[in-house]
């Protein structure tokens, strides 16, 4: 057996969950930075909790979008940046 198939065995198949999470956030981010509601925060959360989780690769791509969004949308996307940096 090949060690790298037994080490990564169960991260083949999270490319969708990586994908549909990353989508998510985007259209959460775009949503709150629009009009900042809850709905659109968690939206926003929820997909960078996808993201997150769906590989271990992928730890940090929340947290580049948290920080992305801080510096480009200034104080406007405080809550955004927040919402994505805490999830």
């Amino acid at each position: 057996m090949d060690p790298a198939n037994t080490l990564y065995l169960s991260t083949f198949y999270a490319e969708a969950a990586a994908a549909f999470g990353f989508y998510l956030c985007l259209v959460g981010i775009v949503a709150a930075l629009v009009r900042p509601a809850r709905s659109a925060l968690a939206i926003a959360a929820i997909g960078a909790v996808i993201l997150a989780t769906s590989k271990y690769q992928h730890v940090v791509l929340p947290i580049a979008l948290g920080i992305a969004v801080l510096i480009g949308a200034g104080r406007g996307g405080r809550k955004v940046a927040l919402a994505v940096l805490v999830a």
